[in-house]
């Protein structure tokens, strides 16, 4: 995993001790990227492309997007090959630069075609605009704190380098209560504090660094009513070339790959 940082004005200090809340997630590289609009952080676990090429925050040859990413996407090979042929040439083998210009090619559209699991943050330094996104199901996190009236916008991989900054916050007393009454805490985009909150699963935020607007919209959800139309032995088949094919492209690393084993039956059969 690695670990995402940023808010809308320029302060060096302040995002070195975001990162510095967030080292844990990234111990392989640390970059900060500032301008007179907004601070980026990004702490490194290196997986793919374990060179220097793979440091973020990461830029366009022109200097005019950056991105600060955590996650995988599997499908990047395939991806990247689609953007050579629209004319993109790449510096690194990783997969934050194929997400950077798939996002430069076709904005929003560009989550439709990954397969993965990601949180990124895209700042497109002249539209002044800040692109933040969220996987299907939710797996890597995203945090915000929009004080509108005080025109203030954080965001990060988790709560810790949110509250490096002087915000009011107060417990949420309901969530805590669904929590310690029900064991649940991620059925709502809420947190334990007030004012704290996830960018939804499945969704994609865009803020405005001029007027200070923040949109969050979805982009997927699962299709309920879509049933398996085989076979009970057909869908068995079906499963298993899912499953395959699933635990294959998790594979891709250039580094060692390891697996818990709790002996139920999804990890023995993902072990196996």
């Amino acid at each position: 995993m690695c670990g995402i940082n940023g808010f809308n004005w320029k302060d060096e200090y302040i995002i070195e001790k975001m990162n510095s809340s967030l080292r844990h997630r990234g111990p392989d590289d640390e970059g900060i990227y500032v301008d007179e609009e907004v601070s980026l952080g990004h702490l490194r676990l290196s997986i793919i492309d374990l060179s220097e090429n793979g440091h973020q925050p990461m830029s366009d040859r022109q200097d005019k997007f950056f991105i600060i990413y955590n996650g995988e996407v599997y499908n990047f090979q395939a991806l990247r090959e689609e953007l050579e042929l629209l004319g993109y040439s790449f510096k690194s083998n990783t997969d934050t630069e194929v997400i950077l210009y798939s996002y430069m090619q076709w904005k929003e559209r560009c989550l439709e075609k990954f397969n993965g699991m990601f949180a990124f943050a895209v700042y497109d330094s002249e539209s002044k605009r800040l692109f933040l996104a969220r996987d299907r199901m939710g797996i890597k996190p995203l945090y915000y704190y929009f004080d509108e009236k005080n025109e203030v916008f954080l965001f990060s991989s988790e709560i810790p380098p949110l509250l490096e900054h002087k915000i009011d916050i107060e417990p949420n007393k309901k969530l805590i209560k669904d929590y310690l009454l029900y064991n649940i805490s991620d059925h709502t985009d809420e947190t334990f504090f007030d004012g704290i909150k996830k960018i939804p699963k499945g969704c994609y935020a865009t803020f405005d660094l001029m007027r200070c607007e923040l949109e969050i919209k979805e982009w997927y959800n699962i299709k309920y009513k879509e049933r398996f139309a085989g076979t009970y032995e057909e869908a068995i088949s079906t499963f298993r070339d899912l499953m395959v094919d699933s635990v294959d492209i998790r594979l891709i690393s250039d580094v060692p790959v390891g697996t818990c084993l709790s002996g139920g039956i999804d990890s023995s059969s993902i072990a196996c």
